[in-house]
């Protein structure tokens, strides 16, 4: 029952879902990480959108979800999702892995309470940040999904700057959702 709970989604991640995919530009056997993954509701389908030749690496800090999406994995043949365990400063993928890294409704977990908080920033968000820029592979994207009254998308550009990514176009997914 827990499983089936945690795979259902709401009729808003499920258009979230779609307009990632349209927009996105995975082709398949594009490399992918889905930073963040949680128990997967994103990673199977970015799994189906880069096909048997493409891979997701589902990367998260937490080590429950991850045994989870190595149990799901197993059982969902034809879909490459490989579990990535990562830290709160570290993707740890090696460099030039994916085509396109999303970060889905996690940006906003990154931040401090003070956003402005300079060795929080430091310390913390920039390594993150990096290890996502340098896991890219050469002309690789970033695809950040959240909450606007989450992640004021000004300070994520901000952020995102810092680190070379170049000014993301934002589009409002829905009333308190953006992309960029």
């Amino acid at each position: 029952l827990t499983s089936a709970l945690v795979h259902t989604p709401t009729p808003g991640r499920l258009r979230i879902r779609r307009k990632l995919g349209k927009r996105s530009g995975l082709k398949e056997g594009d490399g992918v990480a889905d930073v963040g993954a949680g128990p997967g509701l994103f990673s199977w389908p970015l799994a189906e959108a880069v096909g048997p030749t493409g891979k997701v690496y589902a990367a998260d800090t937490n080590r429950s979800v991850l045994s989870y999406l190595r149990f799901a994995a197993a059982r969902k043949r034809g879909l490459n999702v490989q579990p990535h365990p990562c830290d709160a400063k570290d993707v740890k993928l090696p460099a030039g892995t994916v085509n396109v890294a999303f970060v889905i409704q996690t940006y906003h977990a990154m931040l401090s309470a003070d956003p402005d908080a300079q060795l929080w920033f430091k310390e913390e968000l920039l390594p993150w940040l990096t290890s996502i820029r340098r896991a890219l592979r050469a002309g690789g994207r970033l695809v950040v999904q959240d909450r606007r009254d989450r992640t004021a998308p000004a300070t994520q550009r901000r952020h995102l700057g810092t680190v070379g990514f170049r000014h993301p176009r934002t589009e409002r997914l829905a009333e308190t959702q953006f992309l960029a």
